[in-house]
């Protein structure tokens, strides 16, 4: 009787997996039904660049002893879906990348106005043009590291880059 309880459990948890297996399948499809393959368009500074929902420009970077800063002119024009949800964080989708290396990916530490205060969302929100300095802390750069920041065009991704070098 236990070895017949032992094979029972063992099928249930088999057929679990094999379903759960199946619905996360099944899941995953829905979810990225209609979406495109992201595009990457390599940009300048101070190349405007028009979007359905943010116009912006990046006007400078620097780099000094820990950070990598970015300053652009950024203006919502639409409502915003920056990490796949509605959301007007546009910081969340920039970072900055080593091109061949892999193992680093650096995320943005901060962001703040022209006169280093708090990014004030609630006026970027209304459609103010603004300037914002993101702040990346910096690791390590080689001749091929660029900053990206991926954008939501309706059922596609586009992935700016713009070259640190």
């Amino acid at each position: 009787m236990q070895k017949y309880h032992k094979q029972v459990k063992i099928i249930c948890l088999f057929i679990f997996t094999a379903l759960s297996f199946f619905f996360l399948a099944l899941q995953y499809q829905k979810i990225n039904a209609g979406y495109n393959d992201t595009n990457e368009v390599t940009i300048s500074r101070n190349e405007k660049i028009k979007t359905n929902n943010v116009e912006f420009k990046i006007l400078n970077t620097s780099i000094d002893k820990k950070h990598i800063n970015v300053t652009l002119d950024i203006k919502k024009t639409g409502p915003g879906f920056y990490g796949m949800k509605k959301s007007d964080n546009f910081f969340e989708s920039m970072w900055i990348a080593n091109m061949y290396d892999f193992s680093e990916h650096n995320i943005n530490e901060n962001l703040t106005d022209q006169y280093n205060h708090v990014f004030d969302m609630n006026k970027y929100s209304s459609g103010q043009n603004m300037i914002a300095k993101v702040s990346f802390y910096k690791s390590k750069l080689n001749k091929n590291s660029k900053f990206y920041f991926l954008v939501q065009n309706d059922k596609n991704m586009t992935k700016y880059s713009l070259s640190l070098n």
